[in-house]
C-alpha cells in the first residue's frame, strides 16, 4: 500500500515537472518572438505598394501633365513676345532695304560719271544711257524691296531735275538738265529719300 502510494506521489511530480516544462518552453519561445519582433500576429505581409519599384517607376511616377492655365500662360507669353519683336524686325528690314536703296543711288552716280567721261564732259539725257554702263547692263540692278529689274522698276527716267521720284519703294530716279547737270533721288518704303545725289559729287 505504502509503494503504491509512492510510485504515484513520484508519477505526479515527473508529470508536474513535465508540464513545467513544457510552459517554461512555450513561454521561452514567446519572449524569444516578442523580443524580434516577429509573432504569428506581427508577420508582415508584403504588398504590390511596399515591393521595390525600378528608377523608370519612379521617372514615370513623378511625371505629370501641364495644365490648362500653365500652357494659356505659354501662348500669352509668347503673344506678348511676338508683338514686341515682329515690328521691330518689320521696320529694320525696312531701313535695310532703304539702305540698299541708297547704294544703288551712289552705284547709278558712278555710271553717269562713267558716261561723262566718255562723252567729253556731257551727262547722259537718259537714264537708259546710264543704265547699261552698270554691271550686267542693268539686267542685275535689283529694286532692294521686291527684287525686281528694268525701268520703272529698279530705275526710272524723271523729266526734270526738280521732280519727285514716283512713289515706288526702292527705286532709283535719274533726272538730267541740258547735259549739263543731273540729280538721282531715292524712294524708301512710305516716302522720297532725303538723299539726293549730283553732278560733280
Amino acid at each position: 500500500m505504502n509503494l503504491r502510494h509512492g510510485s504515484g506521489i513520484r508519477a505526479s511530480f515527473a508529470l508536474a515537472n513535465a508540464f513545467a516544462a513544457g510552459t517554461a518552453a512555450r513561454a521561452a519561445c514567446g519572449m524569444r518572438r516578442a523580443s524580434s519582433g516577429v509573432g504569428w500576429a506581427n508577420v508582415p505581409t508584403l504588398t504590390t505598394s511596399d515591393r521595390p519599384r525600378s528608377a523608370l517607376e519612379v521617372m514615370v511616377k513623378r511625371q505629370r501633365g501641364f495644365t490648362l492655365i500653365e500652357l494659356m500662360v505659354v501662348v500669352l507669353i509668347i503673344g506678348i513676345l511676338a508683338a514686341i519683336s515682329i515690328p521691330n524686325f518689320v521696320a529694320m528690314r525696312n531701313r535695310a532695304n532703304e539702305g540698299a536703296t541708297k547704294a544703288n543711288m551712289h552705284t547709278f552716280q558712278l555710271a553717269a560719271e562713267d558716261y561723262a567721261v566718255q562723252n567729253d564732259g556731257r551727262y547722259a539725257p537718259d537714264a537708259a544711257l546710264v543704265a547699261v554702263l552698270m554691271p550686267g547692263a542693268g539686267t542685275i540692278f535689283e529694286n532692294p524691296f521686291d527684287h525686281s529689274v528694268g525701268v520703272d522698276a529698279s530705275w526710272e527716267n524723271r523729266t526734270s531735275i526738280l521732280d519727285a521720284p514716283n512713289a515706288i519703294p526702292g527705286i532709283t530716279s535719274y533726272a538730267d538738265s541740258s547735259d549739263t547737270i543731273y540729280n538721282i533721288k531715292g524712294y524708301g518704303k512710305d516716302a522720297a529719300l532725303t538723299l539726293v545725289l549730283t553732278s560733280g559729287q
